[in-house]
């Protein structure tokens, strides 16, 4: 009947944050944020918090993610590998 159906959708939130991977071990870690307004500081992430599957972090690796205020402290969520962003596409 020439309908056609969107497959693999992924919301794309505003107000991401751009950073790389500063210090990782043991699942866990900071991502220091890409950004010129002074100093901030780092905000922590656990591997849980990355979108994807079979993800593989290095240090130095480049992330786009949201903020989260948890016991008053910033945490990443919903991280992904810029390399796997939709900005890498224009």
């Amino acid at each position: 009947s020439g309908s056609k159906l969107a497959l693999n959708i992924a919301l794309i939130e505003r107000n991401r944050v751009h950073g790389w991977i500063a210090i990782f071990r043991e699942g866990k870690g900071f991502i220091e944020q890409g950004t010129t307004m002074g100093s901030i500081e780092p905000v922590a992430f656990s591997m849980s918090s990355f979108t994807g599957d079979n993800i593989q972090v290095e240090l130095g690796d480049e992330v786009e993610f949201s903020l989260r205020k948890i016991s008053g402290r910033l945490v990443a969520e919903n991280i992904l590998k810029v390399s796997s962003t939709i900005n890498n596409f224009y």
